[in-house]
């Protein structure tokens, strides 16, 4: 009997590997734009975004 690998094995496999966090954060950034997190309850998660993404201008000023 095989078992699912948990959403741990999956995080820790995503952390390790930067092609698969920027595919998050693209994926991530495009619901933003397209108000699929407009919800209250991914509210934090937008803001998130907008607050890394100003950090980043100002840093390449």
């Amino acid at each position: 009997m095989t078992t699912e690998p948990s959403l741990d094995d999956h995080v820790d496999a995503v952390l390790a590997s930067p092609a698969a966090c920027r595919r998050i954060v693209r994926q991530i950034s495009e619901w933003m734009l397209e108000g699929r997190l407009d919800e209250a309850r991914w509210e934090s998660v937008a803001g998130e975004l907008v607050r890394t993404a100003r950090r980043q201008a100002q840093r390449r000023r």
